[in-house]
């Protein structure tokens, strides 16, 4: 990954915190609560959630993530890491059969208004 790939993740994962703080200013609630409220339960997504604070742990069965710092290296098992560390920009926990589940209901307008899936739909020239 070059600097300008670096910089346009990280570009992304700031404007995905800042939307987060968006929800909690606008609600008045923790943006874990509203999507929970509204996506989550609606959909029953029985394997997603947005862990507690202090969860250091992914719930139930999942597969295991490892990094070796260098060539040669040993493999350290991740799995472990808190998955608060994203917070609104990698916080949330769900599954393939879950996220394909919320992907059908968003397209199929299940989520949105009609005019905001259009919004949605609408794209731009790259």
């Amino acid at each position: 990954m070059d600097i300008h790939e670096y910089f346009g993740v990280l570009r992304r994962g700031w404007a995905l915190v800042v939307l987060g703080l968006l929800v909690q200013r606008v609600t008045g609630r923790p943006v874990g609560e509203e999507i929970t409220r509204r996506i989550i339960e609606p959909l029953h997504l029985r394997d997603t959630y947005w862990p507690n604070v202090g969860e250091q742990r992914i719930r139930g069965t999942h597969p295991h993530g490892y990094l070796a710092d260098e060539p040669g290296a040993p493999w350290q098992d991740l799995t472990r890491m808190d998955p608060s560390l994203g917070w609104a920009a990698g916080q949330l926990v769900s599954t393939p059969a879950d996220l394909g589940a919320f992907m059908a209901a968003l397209v199929g307008g299940d989520l949105l208004a009609p005019a905001q899936l259009a919004e949605m739909r609408d794209t731009v020239r790259a």
